[in-house]
């Protein structure tokens, strides 16, 4: 999937990472969103302003649209592994 449909700009890979997350089961989907979250924050040019704008902006907005509707994408052989929802 890799953020479908969503620009992704220079964090496709943590999308591809966040992915893999949900497709294998190897770690909680909890786990999987907050390391999507950090993954963001750090994916970035490191300019002052881009790095403001995936701090504030890009990374909640992100992590707030896979924990509302990451359980749509999830394995469904995992959903009764989940603890942290």
């Amino acid at each position: 999937m890799s953020c479908t449909n969503s620009p992704n700009g220079d964090f496709n890979h943590c999308c591809q990472e966040h992915d893999a997350y949900y497709e294998d089961g190897s770690i909680s989907r909890w786990d999987a969103d907050a390391k999507f979250f950090k993954c963001i924050i750090k994916a970035n040019d490191r300019t002052t302003v881009n790095q403001l704008w995936h701090t504030v902006i890009v990374a909640p907005l992100y992590w707030s649209a896979v924990r509302l509707f990451g359980w749509l994408n999830i394995n469904i052989e995992r959903l009764g592994e989940e603890t942290h929802d």
